[in-house]
């Protein structure tokens, strides 16, 4: 693990076999998220807290090298997200240590990472603002969820493909843990994995591309784990949930998936292979 580890990234078959990786460089450097578009690997990384070298890196569909663009100091998690040609990513304010405001730090950039557009958003009467979620809709406008370092307020935010705001929803009474917010966008809807602890649950709750609350939700209950989840909407319309569920070897992972409207589909649990819990994360 950083800073003295590597952080890798594998490619690896419907099998699970390894085809090809890559170990980021420089070691130390920590991978955050990644995000796949138009044949090329995103991954948003950075070194060290606070933390310097904080970037994006390109990588080909095989793994090679392409390029990379440095987005500053930051602090806290990167975010990357892409869809139909357009790169963005997301910075964490920094923490009160540093001193001064430290808003959130959003960066539009072309396929090949040139920059294009970039913006700040803070929250109302907050000294940081953290970036908790992103995704992207069809015509490539970026919605985030964004947090202060206190549970509330907790914002649900849209930009155009400018960077500027359009529209925002304070979801503090819908999002739980703003630590375990994601983010999809399909069917012409965003929705939002939330969760919370004592008693563990999670919900799914559906959002119009204008940010209003339809009232449409799911919720999920997970027992004697920490309830890390993902949401995912895919091509043919299903809204598919993965994430950790007790059970009598310490946890596995489950899936469920929902149709447009979050009726309930289908779901599994499936084992990592060995004894313990394990714990799902995208």
């Amino acid at each position: 693990f950083p800073p003295t580890g590597e952080a890798v990234i594998l490619k690896l078959n419907p099998s699970g076999v390894v085809l090809s990786s890559a170990v980021m460089q420089p070691l130390g450097t920590l991978a955050h998220t990644l995000a796949f578009d138009g044949g090329s690997i995103y991954v948003a990384a950075n070194r060290g807290e606070p933390t310097i070298d904080t970037g994006i890196h390109r990588y080909d569909a095989n793994l090679n090298f392409l390029s990379s663009a440095t987005l500053g100091v930051g602090a806290g998690g990167t975010m990357v997200a892409a869809r139909g040609g357009a790169i963005y990513a997301m910075l964490d304010g920094g923490p009160l240590f540093l001193g001064g405001n430290y808003p959130a730090q959003l960066i539009k950039y072309s396929p090949s990472l040139g920059e294009i557009s970039r913006t700040t958003y803070s929250l109302p009467s907050t000294w940081q603002t953290h970036v908790k979620a992103g995704a992207i809709d069809a015509v490539g406008s970026l919605y985030v969820a964004v947090s202060s370092m206190a549970v509330n307020p907790t914002e649900l935010v849209k930009f155009d493909t400018n960077l500027q705001p359009v529209a925002s929803l304070d979801v503090s009474s819908l999002a739980g843990d703003p630590g375990f917010l994601q983010l999809a966008y399909g069917s012409g809807k965003l929705y939002m994995y939330a969760a919370q602890e004592g008693p563990a649950v999670a919900f799914v709750r559906r959002f119009s591309n204008t940010l209003d609350y339809d009232g449409v939700s799911a919720t999920i209950p997970v027992a004697g784990t920490y309830p890390w989840g993902d949401v995912s909407a895919d091509g043919a319309n299903i809204v598919t949930v993965g994430l950790s569920s007790a059970t009598a070897d310490g946890g596995d992972f489950l899936l469920r998936r929902f149709d447009p409207d979050l009726v309930d589909i289908s779901s599994g649990l499936f084992d990592a292979g060995f004894a313990g819990a394990d714990g799902f994360m995208s």
